[in-house]
């Protein structure tokens, strides 16, 4: 592993202070290829001789859909359950090993039913709501974990966080809130696009992973040639090509070796593949047993069983053989275990991304219903009832109407009108053919269902191009009302899709990082920059500044990448990262105003536009007109839980915490998911307004931007100095160049006593007043 020390001591620190008794969370952000999970195998490297128990789950695209997927591979692996063994067999391996931690007889059953495991009369089902069910099998996973971390340290792994299932993140929710007091360590890995709700939160870590530098791609290209011969100048060229990117650097490079060894090579001439997924298929494709295999394992997931694979083949076993041979000298896959009962995996999603996209779509669709009929003919436990009720009354109609009302109001989404898509009510197709009807990227459908007065909704929403599901969830109310459910349920929709952190945001950056960097449109730079920016780190804003001005020199004065720049320079200073705030804040008024002079702006970027020059405007003491650009970001995205939450910052600092509070009080309404961003708001706001003990209360459950800060000023007016000069100090590790001098250039009140009185409680918890001092 090259270029990964610091990230790797930083690790090995936090793994410390789990074994401690101080539970650790650590996000790994990173595009694919970047290192994500060669780290965590380093770490595991590292701590092997240690006693702890390790758990690890990977999560796939292929099971978006499947409630709890890696949770239940890890516990069927934990048991040892083994194909075509009896249900009393399970159960046995099951006793053996939840009751030495005390698992009563109702986590047992639990469990067994999760497992897809029949209890039969040992067993009997419990008789519990859907929901009750799942509570109880949360808290019993819960605890027996509990149990476990008292044995000896926990290591959890959550790999490709980006591909889980809404049931198994709000599985790690809950683990994530009660982990500081546990000798845990939690990793979670993920893409750029992916929305880590925990960013801020204590004992939360986020490590943003760059790319290489030209010496350090140097050095893991020669690692990787040691022990033979590159033609002159390859090496050159391969760290040219690979832009930084380790797996890319190493598959490049393997690929270039094993085609200069074969006699028909040309040396120098060497072809180099343009993108990693060419050099990925230029290695498979010189290995074509192993490519045929590998094609079929992909198809099935990131990990396949030999058994699996045999049945579903159809081709010699010699051939299999080779093939799987080949796979795992060439470094592609993995193997646990020996045949028949071996596992295999990918080295990495991208390797199992390359061997599917060359299958033809035919074959792809061949090959999925094979494997379907094995499964349900073999092993049909695997498959579970997961239907909706797919009934749709008024109240159904009701939100479909409003919500393409609304979304109509939002500056960046275009919305097929009533009488398009209510055509396809009710009717069974192919979602990619009813998105090439309608000429959309996405399709949001449904269901309702009423029972008394509580009513549930189901809502999806679907990529019109590839048939993928983007994000789903449920919806639960009670209440009489029937125009009150309507509006709440449908604000609730709309805010989960919509907005920077939405899932429509999301599938767009993770389509934008997707694509060839030879290929990018205006708007894919704008993602990429967007996606790093919402990283809040220190490298998260240099790289989007860097990826906004390279936009820029394709599309010169382009009005989204302009501002998307001027929002960089602006959360350098608002976040303390930068080292010139007024150069800074400077260069984002000039970015801003050049936009604004532009009188013909898209409705997206004159709201980044008007939201951005609010801030500008409110550091300037302009609180007037900051308020009223403001409005008219807030006018363009009225459902967006974000920019509300933000809005609540201009009216605070413009004299109206009443108004503020009310702006943050409908985001959380809107996006619970929030919380880290509104009760850092409200947590200023409370301030203001002379309750410190609930100041205190929401400042606690963040750490986003000087969220240690206010809850230093806070525990000030308390009497607490002790617990203010602690935060003071835990914001001064996680951000060292902040000083009251650089903190009052993100803030300017209407009213300075407000600020004066702030600095000076800072001042006495020890924060320094200039870098000086």
């Amino acid at each position: 592993m090259v270029g990964r020390d610091d990230e790797l001591e930083l690790l090995l620190r936090r793994w410390q202070q789990a074994k401690d008794g101080e539970g650790q969370v650590v996000l790994i952000s990173g595009e694919p290829g970047i290192g994500k999970s060669r780290l965590i195998a380093a770490l595991e490297e590292r701590v092997a001789g240690e006693a702890h128990l390790r758990l690890k789950y990977f999560c796939s695209p292929h099971h978006r859909d499947s409630a709890l997927q890696p949770v239940i591979a890890r516990w069927q692996n934990d048991a040892g359950f083994v194909r075509s063994e009896s249900a009393d067999a399970r159960l046995d391996k099951l006793e053996a090993l939840l009751l030495p931690f005390g698992a009563t007889r109702e986590e047992v059953t639990l469990i067994a039913e999760l497992l897809g495991v029949p209890g039969g009369e040992r067993y009997p089902p419990l008789a519990l709501s859907p929901e009750r069910k799942k509570e109880q099998t949360f808290g019993a996973l819960n605890r027996i974990l509990d149990e476990r971390s008292r044995r000896s340290p926990v290591l959890i792994l959550f790999e490709d966080a980006h591909w889980a299932d809404p049931s198994s993140l709000e599985l790690l929710d809950r683990l994530i809130m009660r982990v500081a007091s546990l000798p845990v360590m939690v990793i979670i890995s993920f893409r750029p696009e992916f929305h880590a709700p925990w960013v801020g939160q204590a004992s939360v870590t986020l490590m943003a992973l760059s790319r290489l530098g030209p010496r350090q791609a140097t050095t893991l290209a020669s690692q990787v040639v040691i022990g033979q011969t590159l033609p002159a100048g390859m090496l050159e060229r391969i760290v040219a090509q690979t832009d930084g990117v380790p797996l890319f650097i190493e598959e490049l490079t393997k690929a270039v070796l094993e085609r200069a060894s074969q006699p028909d090579s040309l040396g120098s001439a060497l072809s180099v593949p343009s993108t990693l997924q060419a050099s990925l298929m230029a290695r498979l494709d010189r290995l074509p047993s192993a490519k045929q295999v590998a094609q079929i394992g992909a198809v099935i997931g990131r990990e396949f069983s030999h058994e699996l694979l045999v049945t579903v083949a159809e081709i010699p076993e010699a051939v299999l053989t080779q093939g799987l041979d080949e796979l795992v000298s060439a470094g592609l896959a993995f193997r646990r275990g020996t045949p028949p009962e071996g596992i295999y995996s990918f080295k990495h999603a991208l390797v199992q991304d390359a061997a599917y996209v060359s299958l033809l779509r035919s074959t792809r669709q061949k090959l999925h219903s094979r494997i379907a009929r094995v499964l349900e003919e073999r092993w049909p436990d695997v498959f579970k009832d997961l239907s909706a009720d797919k009934s749709l009354g008024y109240l159904g109609e009701g939100v479909a109407n409003d919500v393409i009302a609304i979304l109509s109001r939002f500056s960046d989404i275009a919305v097929v009108s009533r009488p398009s898509s209510f055509a396809y009510q009710g009717k069974e197709g192919d979602i990619r053919q009813i998105g090439k009807e309608l000429d959309v990227g996405y399709v949001l459908e449904g269901s309702v269902r009423k029972e008394g007065n509580r009513v549930r909704i189901v809502a999806q929403l679907i990529n019109a191009n590839t048939g993928d599901h983007v994000w789903a969830d449920r919806f639960d109310k009670a209440g009489s009302d029937p125009w009150a459910l309507q509006d709440e349920l449908t604000g609730k929709i709309v805010g989960a899709m919509t907005g920077e952190f939405g899932a429509i945001r999301k599938s767009d950056y993770s389509q934008a990082w997707g694509k060839d960097s030879t290929n990018l449109a205006e708007y894919d730079y704008y993602l990429r920059a967007e996606s790093q920016l919402n990283l809040y780190t220190k490298e998260g804003i240099e790289r989007s500044g860097e990826i906004s001005r390279d936009g820029l020199q394709v599309f010169p004065g382009s009005p989204l990448l302009t501002v998307e720049l001027g929002w960089s320079h602006w959360l350098k200073v608002a976040l303390f990262y930068s080292s010139d705030p007024q150069a800074d804040l400077q260069e984002a008024e000039r970015l801003v105003n050049q936009v604004l002079s532009n009188k013909n702006l898209s409705p997206q970027v004159a709201r980044l536009a008007h939201w951005l020059h609010a801030w500008l405007l409110t550091v300037k003491g302009d609180h007037d007109r900051a308020v009223a650009e403001m409005n008219k970001a807030i006018a363009a995205a009225p459902y967006n839980a974000f920019t509300l939450t933000d809005a609540g910052s201009i009216f605070l600092q413009a004299g109206q915490p009443e108004k503020a509070l009310e702006l943050t009080d409908a985001a959380a309404a809107r996006d619970p998911g929030l919380s880290w961003f509104f009760n850092y708001v409200r947590g200023f706001i409370f301030i203001v307004l002379g309750k410190n003990e609930e100041a205190v209360e929401v400042l606690k459950t963040t750490e986003f931007a000087d969220a240690p800060l206010q809850l230093a000023i806070a525990y000030m007016r308390l009497g607490r100095q002790a617990d203010a000069r602690a935060a003071v100090e835990k914001m001064l590790k996680s951000t060292p160049g902040v000083t009251i001098q650089s903190w009052r250039h993100a803030w300017n009140f209407r009213d300075p006593s407000i600020l004066d009185q702030a600095a000076a409680d800072l001042a006495r918890a020890g924060l320094p007043g200039s870098p000086t001092q």
